[in-house]
């Protein structure tokens, strides 16, 4: 027997309800359902623990570049210009990583998402 459900809505403006389409879309849901999904689901960046284990995560990510500097260096099979190089590249990954870590948080939310779709789907 299926629930009774209820129609709740919103205002948005078209420019809104286009990049919510869009990313519906990505998420491979309809629009309701993701609007459902991100209105009952908490965003990462608003916990204060989900906050500290960023934090954590930026730590470890940072050493661990430097970790794989170090070993480099306390080879000595490398020249000091080499060891700059994968010291600066290093740092750029572990930058360009730290960059886009909400939009990839966001994009696993949107898959787990979808997961818990498709198995509500295939358990109906």
């Amino acid at each position: 027997m299926a629930e009774d459900t209820i129609t709740i809505g919103f205002r948005a403006t078209q420019e809104e309800k286009s990049r919510l389409q869009a990313e519906a879309d990505k998420a491979k849901l309809s629009l309701a359902e993701y609007v459902r999904t991100k209105a009952l689901t908490s965003a990462p960046t608003t916990d204060p623990s989900m906050r500290e284990t960023l934090r954590y995560l930026i730590y470890m990510v940072e050493n661990l570049h430097l970790s794989t500097y170090l070993i480099a260096e306390k080879s000595a099979v490398l020249y000091p210009e080499q060891l700059q190089e994968i010291l600066q590249d290093a740092t750029g990954q572990a930058g360009l990583y730290v960059h886009r870590l909400s939009e990839n948080f966001a994009r696993l939310q949107d898959l787990l998402a979808a997961i818990v779709k498709s198995e509500a789907q295939g358990n109906g």
